[in-house]
């Protein structure tokens, strides 16, 4: 169903010209149908520090999956407190639909080294992690992270 309201707060959050001030208010649960906007556009660090603080999980993670904004940005949610957020962030954004800044190097390492295996894991597995990171996995003790390496490196697996 056409919403003219959310679509109208989706047109705010995409423009470039919109004040901080405004984005800020957008980050309201009220205005939640405009999120995916804070997706595909560069936001300035006022912005960036409300959202690495905001207590809607949805919010976090779809930042994580910016591409539009700076890898060290979208690093800053490798502390979240919901895994999900983190799971997001290992594996995000999406190759295949646009290229976005690498993660800083000591932020991969984390998502490498998450204390839950499922972010461990898609870090290994969708990660656009630093070649020398993902070589590295080629003795650890966890046979599916060593997988991971396996996926990377061999394109016949995938087919």
């Amino acid at each position: 169903m056409f919403d003219r309201r959310s679509d109208q707060l989706s047109a705010i959050a995409f423009n470039t010209s919109a004040s901080t001030d405004v984005l800020l208010r957008l980050l309201h649960q009220e205005a939640a149908g405009a999120w995916r906007a804070f997706m595909a556009r560069p936001l300035p660090d006022e912005v960036v520090d409300a959202i690495v603080v905001h207590p809607e999980r949805r919010l976090r993670s779809t930042f994580a999956e910016s591409f539009a904004v700076s890898g060290e940005q979208r690093g800053r949610l490798v502390d979240d407190p919901h895994f999900r957020v983190r799971q997001v962030l290992a594996n995000a954004p999406n190759p295949f639909r646009s290229s976005a800044p690498s993660l800083p190097l000591p932020v991969q390492r984390r998502l490498l080294d998450d204390p839950e295996p499922i972010v461990r894991r898609d870090a290994a597995f969708y990660g656009n992690f630093d070649d020398r990171l993902i070589a590295g996995l080629c003795d650890h003790e966890d046979a599916f992270m060593r997988g991971g390496l396996l996926w990377l490196l061999v394109p016949a697996v995938r087919e």
